[in-house]
C-alpha cells in the first residue's frame, strides 16, 4: 500500500515538473509574439525605405529645376544672339539691297504730307462736322473725369466711339483735298516699295548661314527646355507619388504596432 502511494506521488511530481509554469506564455505564444514583432520592425524599416525615397525624389526634383533654369537661360542667350544676327545682317543687306534709301524716301514724303495736311487740318476743324465731333468728344471727356475711378469699359468703349468718329471726319477731309492727294500717293508708292524691298532683304537674311546656325542654336535650346520641363514634371509627379507610400507606410506601421499592443499574450511576455 505504501509502494504504491510512493509511487502515485513520484507521478504527480514528474507531471508538474513537465507542466508549463503559471502565467509563463507558451511555445506557440512566444512565436506569435516574434512574428509581431517581426512584423512591426518589417514594418518600421518599410517607413524608413520610403522615406529615403521620398528624399531622393525632392533632391531629383531640386537638380531637375536647376537643369530648367539653365536651360531657360541658355534659351534666352539663344535669343538674343539671334535677334542681334537678325538686326545685323538686315541693317548688311538693307544698305546692299537700297532698303535703307527707300525708307529715307518715305521718312521725307510722310514728311511733306504732314506739312501739306496741316492747314488743310485747320480749315477742316472749322467745319461744323468737325466742331460737332469734338465737341461730343470734349463733353464724354468731361463726363468721364467725373466718374474717376469708377468709369467702367463701357464710357471708355463711348469714348474710343467719339474719338474713332473724329478721326475719320479728319482723314475724310485730307483725302479730298487735292493739296494732300498728290503727297499721299507719293507716301503709298513709297510704303510699296519698302515693303517689296525689306521682304527681298528678310529672304536675304533667312538664307544667311550665320542666321541659319544661330536659328539652330535657338531651337535646341527651346527644345531643351521643353525637355527640361517634362523632366521636372515627371519627378514632381514621383515625389507625390514617394510621399503617399510613406504615408502608406507608416499607416501600416501603426496597425501593427496597435495589433502588438493589444495582443494579451505578448504585454504579458513583455513584463
Amino acid at each position: 500500500m505504501n509502494n504504491q502511494r510512493q509511487t502515485w506521488c513520484i507521478a504527480i511530481a514528474l507531471a508538474f515538473l513537465a507542466a508549463p509554469a503559471l502565467g509563463a506564455p507558451s511555445k506557440a505564444q512566444k512565436n506569435d509574439e516574434q512574428r509581431e514583432n517581426a512584423a512591426v520592425k518589417e514594418a518600421r524599416k518599410e517607413v524608413h525605405a520610403a522615406q529615403d525615397r521620398q528624399r531622393a525624389a525632392a533632391k531629383a526634383v531640386r537638380d531637375a529645376e536647376q537643369a530648367l533654369n539653365q536651360a531657360e537661360q541658355q534659351q534666352r542667350r539663344a535669343a538674343a544672339e539671334l535677334q542681334k544676327t537678325g538686326e545685323r545682317l538686315e541693317n548688311d543687306n538693307a544698305d546692299r539691297l537700297g532698303l535703307t534709301t527707300s525708307r529715307s524716301a518715305l521718312k521725307a514724303a510722310q514728311a511733306q504730307l504732314d506739312a501739306a495736311s496741316r492747314p488743310v487740318l485747320q480749315e477742316a476743324r472749322r467745319t461744323a462736322a468737325i466742331l460737332d465731333a469734338q465737341a461730343a468728344l470734349d463733353r464724354e471727356r468731361t463726363r468721364l473725369e467725373s466718374l474717376r475711378p469708377s468709369g467702367v469699359a463701357a464710357d471708355r468703349a463711348e469714348l474710343a466711339r467719339l474719338t474713332a468718329a473724329l478721326n475719320r471726319l479728319e482723314r475724310e477731309s485730307l483725302a479730298r483735298d487735292s493739296r494732300t492727294q498728290i503727297h499721299q500717293r507719293a507716301v503709298d508708292e513709297a510704303e510699296e516699295v519698302v515693303r517689296k524691298q525689306l521682304a527681298n532683304v528678310q529672304r536675304e537674311t533667312a538664307r544667311s548661314p550665320a542666321w541659319q546656325a544661330a536659328e539652330r542654336t535657338f531651337e535646341s535650346a527651346r527644345r531643351d527646355v521643353a525637355q527640361a520641363r517634362q523632366t521636372v514634371e515627371k519627378h514632381q509627379r514621383d515625389l507625390q507619388e514617394a510621399a503617399r507610400a510613406v504615408d502608406r507606410a507608416e499607416q501600416t506601421l501603426a496597425k501593427k504596432s496597435a495589433a502588438d499592443a493589444r495582443d494579451p499574450n505578448n504585454r504579458k511576455g513583455k513584463r
